[in-house]
């Protein structure tokens, strides 16, 4: 009886770290009750892009910064609106693929790139 009962705590240990790997590491998307079957959110300009454009780009692509603030932007190439962001659309995919922009910290998370470059890709819905 003490081998089964050993095998079966073994048997509920490896469940256990299988349960706590599978968690993951954090730098996944989030998911919702609307997500797709895959379980993750679909990116929108909304509920991503918008956000990811505050936190890394508009503090060079922006036209309320000027001058040597914007660290080498060319001026009237701005993120300040959605329709701002199509219009460069292509540009800033090549730079988010490449990994030329943003060129200094904060920088996103791989996880965060792939989710802009995938929402570029899905023709950027705006809701």
């Amino acid at each position: 009886m003490r081998k089964s009962s050993l095998l079966l705590i073994l048997v509920a240990l490896g469940v256990v770290v299988a349960l706590v790997l599978s968690c993951g590491t954090g730098d996944e998307p989030k998911t919702n009750a609307n997500s797709g079957a895959s379980g993750s959110i679909t990116p929108t300009w909304n509920n991503f892009a918008q956000g990811f454009f505050q936190n890394y780009c508009l503090r060079c692509h922006s036209s309320s910064v000027t001058g040597a603030a914007r660290n080498g932007a060319p001026d009237g190439v701005n993120f300040d609106t959605y329709s701002d962001v199509v219009a460069e659309s292509a540009n800033i995919r090549n730079e988010v693929s490449t990994a030329g922009m943003p060129p200094t910290p904060p920088m996103p998370t791989t996880t965060e790139d792939q989710t802009l470059v995938a929402w570029i890709d899905a023709g950027m819905p705006e809701k």
